[in-house]
């Protein structure tokens, strides 16, 4: 907690776990979440929509995720879950755990955003290990920070505020895709890379999307529509979709799409 920028931290489990791991037991981050109930409440109170964002397979992650979501959904709030899975490496019983915590946030989380570790180093995966981690780290708060510019922030093209406070409310599983491209063609390459290699692997067709572009200038007519044929394949007929568009100049002649996409099926969950 001491290297956490926070405005606010909650220790919890102090009594039970003296401030010790939880060594990937979820019945004790469970237990020690219940500890600090009352304090998560009192956080989340003032709140109309609460983001929860944890690695899955831990006891902590595991344990105490499923829990802030029951507090915030008794608090009848908007829950969207990031959750993020286990390496590979870490072995069959640390993903099987993890699987098991999603199924339980599930119950309470509007959506749950499903991200694998492996996947997002694959996107860095030239860089040294250190530096791969920080960068997986960086690519999802780059997408969450999507999100939350979405549904805060004005850009040159707002999205739909009331459309996107439907697709988290109606989220269910989701997963989410960043692509780049440049180029004549550059909108739908991007587009393609996004699908092609989602955070995590879920079953078309979904129920909605959310779909975020930038270039050093918005996106043209053009450029849109070919992004959301490119979309529509993978999206049921009468499916949501919320777009917006920013200009970031630092991208020069380079298009970054961003895609949330709601409403999937997994056979492992």
């Amino acid at each position: 907690l001491l290297k956490v920028d926070a405005d606010r931290k909650i220790l919890i489990g102090e009594s039970l776990l003296g401030g010790r791991s939880t060594g990937r037991n979820r019945e004790l981050g469970r237990k020690a979440l219940l500890e600090n109930s009352l304090d998560v409440e009192e956080a989340i109170s003032g709140a109309d929509i609460v983001f929860v964002i944890a690695g899955m397979a831990g006891g902590t992650g595991g344990g105490a995720t499923p829990e802030i979501a029951r507090i915030a959904w008794r608090q009848k709030k908007l829950v969207v879950v990031m959750g993020i899975l286990p390496f590979g490496v870490e072995g069959a019983t640390a993903r099987r755990e993890a699987m098991e915590a999603v199924s339980e946030t599930r119950k309470y989380a509007n959506t749950v955003i499903l991200s694998e570790n492996d996947r997002l180093l694959e996107r860095v995966k030239d860089l040294p290990m250190e530096k791969a981690l920080v960068a997986s780290v960086e690519i999802l708060a780059m997408a969450m920070h999507a999100i939350l510019e979405a549904l805060s922030r004005p850009s040159l093209v707002n999205v739909n505020l009331s459309d996107m406070v439907q697709l988290l409310r109606e989220g269910g599983l989701a997963t989410m895709g960043i692509g780049e491209s440049s180029g004549e063609d550059r909108a739908r390459e991007a587009v393609s890379q996004a699908l092609s290699s989602p955070f995590f692997e879920l079953s078309p067709p979904y129920r909605g999307a959310m779909v975020m572009a930038w270039a050093s200038e918005t996106p043209t007519v053009e450029e849109v529509n070919s992004m959301f044929e490119a979309i529509s394949a993978f999206l049921v007929d009468n499916a949501l979709i919320v777009w917006g568009a920013g200009s970031r100049p630092e991208l020069r002649d380079r298009l970054r799409v961003l895609l949330l996409l709601a409403g999937g099926e997994s056979p492992h969950l």
